[in-house]
């Protein structure tokens, strides 16, 4: 996956409302239908992430974290 196509699930996260929801619902079936191929390395780091934090608790993890292109 290209860091542009990471940055671009960020940014979809941060600015829109639906697609934040999407993704606490269903994150990886968000994710395949957003057409973003993450590698193994990301996927691990995606699936790592708690959906059950607040908005300003996931901003800030995704900030501080190791995943690539966050």
């Amino acid at each position: 996956m290209s860091r542009e196509a990471v940055e671009d699930l960020l940014d979809r996260w941060l600015n829109e409302p639906a697609f934040r929801a999407e993704l606490r619902a269903n994150p990886e079936g968000t994710v395949r239908l957003s057409g973003a191929a993450l590698n193994e390395e990301e996927w691990a780091a995606f699936r790592s992430i708690n959906w059950d934090l607040s908005d300003e608790e996931l901003e800030l993890m995704l900030r501080e974290s190791e995943i690539p292109g966050f």
